[in-house]
């Protein structure tokens, strides 16, 4: 709904659902629901109240089936995967700050409905790097362990082909961020396969043996990386 009918609206409240309406130069009343799913309402200026709210009242049912049908859309359309789940993101416009929430398969985005799809990119990928700022302290400490190195520092960035890198110099290991797309095991591969790259810089014989003397499913891990 343009900004300058939601500046000229009134609103109403049926049976606890928020209603908005504009008196025009009209002989009958329309309904519609916008993109939000809120209730929109056009009548014309000599409608009463009341009768407004009893044409409310008769169109609940319309309404319910409308709002379900549209959350379900917008759901399928924004569907990705988080730790090898596919999860639905549900647009919340809401004035405050900005943040994302998860509950169960739904990832609840709660921005100001002008917020661009950039912005909200942007909120979902930081909402990304913390799930996987979380996830991976315990896997570097547990392979620093098993292979007998040590990590001087880590970082997520944004990679376009490779899933990790290691400077063997610097100690220094960099994870990409769609990383926490994939399932967990896959995230402990790469972890591992960084890692062994301070104990054997290349990838050779050496390297592979080392991988696979700890993880036997690494084919079957590298493969699910490159699907």
């Amino acid at each position: 709904m343009p900004k300058k009918h939601r500046a000229e609206a009134q609103s109403l409240e049926v049976a606890g659902l928020r209603c908005h309406y504009r008196r025009q130069q009209r002989k009958s009343l329309r309904l519609q629901l916008d993109a939000d799913g809120e209730v929109w309402l056009a009548c014309p200026w000599y409608f009463p109240e009341f009768l407004l709210r009893r044409f409310i009242v008769e169109k609940l049912p319309w309404i319910h089936e409308q709002r379900s049908l549209l959350q379900a859309r917008t759901r399928d359309a924004a569907s990705f995967l988080h730790l090898g789940e596919v999860l639905h993101l549900q647009l919340h416009p809401h004035e405050g700050r900005a943040r994302v929430e998860r509950d169960g398969n739904l990832l609840n985005l709660y921005c100001p409905g002008d917020t661009s799809r950039e912005a909200q990119q942007l909120l979902l990928e930081a909402w990304q790097r913390r799930e996987l700022e979380r996830l991976l302290p315990a896997m570097i400490a547990r392979w620093e362990e098993t292979l007998g190195v040590e990590v001087a520092a880590w970082g997520i960035r944004r990679m376009r082909t490779r899933w990790g890198s290691c400077n063997t110099v610097a100690r220094r290991l960099w994870f990409r961020v769609a990383l926490v797309e994939k399932p967990l095991d896959c995230i402990d591969y790469v972890v591992a396969h960084e890692c062994a790259h301070l104990r054997e810089r290349h990838h050779n014989q050496r390297f592979y043996a080392l991988l696979d003397a700890h993880l036997p499913n690494r084919r079957a891990l590298e493969r699910e990386l490159q699907r």
